[in-house]
């Protein structure tokens, strides 16, 4: 599993790179943190496979939905 982080990884023209790269090599992509920008990159990756992520508190704009965190709705890198 490619498990890159966002903030160590050169942002997310970088994590776009190493997302084609483990779709090339036929390796599944899981993010190490998330965040929108992250989950951005992840609805790119074809490999993609999981959203790593601590716990969600209440009043947090990122949410589950049948297991599921879903996708920032709004412009730009934020939810």
């Amino acid at each position: 599993i490619v498990q890159p982080d966002l903030r160590r990884m050169g942002g997310p023209t970088a994590l776009l790179e190493i997302a084609a790269m483990a779709e090339a090599f036929r390796r599944p992509y899981a993010s190490h943190g998330s965040n929108a920008a992250h989950l951005s990159v992840m609805a790119c990756a074809p490999t993609a496979i999981y959203a790593e992520t601590g716990l969600i508190g209440p009043g947090s704009a990122m949410r589950l939905e049948d297991g599921c965190v879903l996708l920032p709705q709004g412009p730009g890198l934020s939810w």
